[in-house]
């Protein structure tokens, strides 16, 4: 019997997809950073650290991991300030759901997004737990996040549901 619900955010309640890969490329230039549909899907659910990582490399480390983050984590939130391109139904599955479980929300985006999201829908308070890839050693495909937040919610992990939509989250 489930007795607990979690979510991930990007692409799943919130369309970030296209708005990460956008953030990515403005926060380099189109001319510096080649970024492709493959390298949106390799990255896709991972931690910051996994993708900045990953961008240092496409950028011949000229940028450290920590500037990648905060340029592009700055460029997101410029986004969300403007508008939160929630996916149809999302809200609502959040408010309905929270009506008979305890709800989760275990995200590979920084905090500093997962708050902006939260705080400017007015949805923090239907989610028990939140918790960010910022907390982890290992981002997505490692449970880490999951069994994490499940320890957190008191809830043992075979009676949660977890809505993931990314490959490596699902991983």
């Amino acid at each position: 019997m489930i007795e607990a619900i979690i979510f991930d955010m990007d692409g799943l309640l919130v369309d970030s997809e296209p708005l990460w890969q956008r953030a990515r490329i403005e926060a380099f230039g189109a001319e510096r950073l080649q970024w492709t549909t493959a390298d949106q899907e390799q990255v896709m659910g991972t931690s910051a650290e996994a993708w900045a990582n990953y961008l240092a490399q496409k950028l011949d480390h000229e940028f450290t991991p920590d500037v990648i983050i905060d340029r592009v984590v700055s460029q997101m939130e410029v986004y969300y300030d403007e508008s939160i391109p929630f996916l149809p139904g999302a809200q609502a599955i959040i408010k309905l759901l929270s009506q008979h479980y305890p709800l989760g929300l275990a995200s590979g985006s920084p905090y500093r997004l997962v708050n902006a999201v939260l705080d400017n829908a007015g949805l923090r308070d239907y989610f028990g737990e939140v918790l960010s890839a910022d907390e982890m050693t290992e981002g997505k495909p490692a449970p880490d996040i999951y069994l994490e937040i499940t320890r957190r919610m008191q809830v043992a992990v075979e009676k949660v549901a977890i809505f993931e939509d990314s490959g490596n989250g699902i991983l």
